[in-house]
């Protein structure tokens, strides 16, 4: 048997939010902020819904 571990969410560094994970079930990776990028959480969509609307 293989265990893989692997870091879900962000740690205290990069927000401190959890992975959602949506009633259906479904997890939605965030992705980490990069400080030179000008997209924001509201631009980057996750199925119907924009990943800032999950973190909140």
């Amino acid at each position: 048997m293989k265990v893989i571990l692997s870091r879900k969410g962000f740690d205290s560094e990069f927000g401190g939010y959890p992975s959602p994970i949506l009633p259906n079930g479904q997890m939605i990776s965030l992705p980490i902020p990069d400080q030179n990028e000008e997209l924001r959480y509201s631009d980057v969509m996750a199925g119907d819904s924009a990943c800032y609307d999950l973190m909140t």
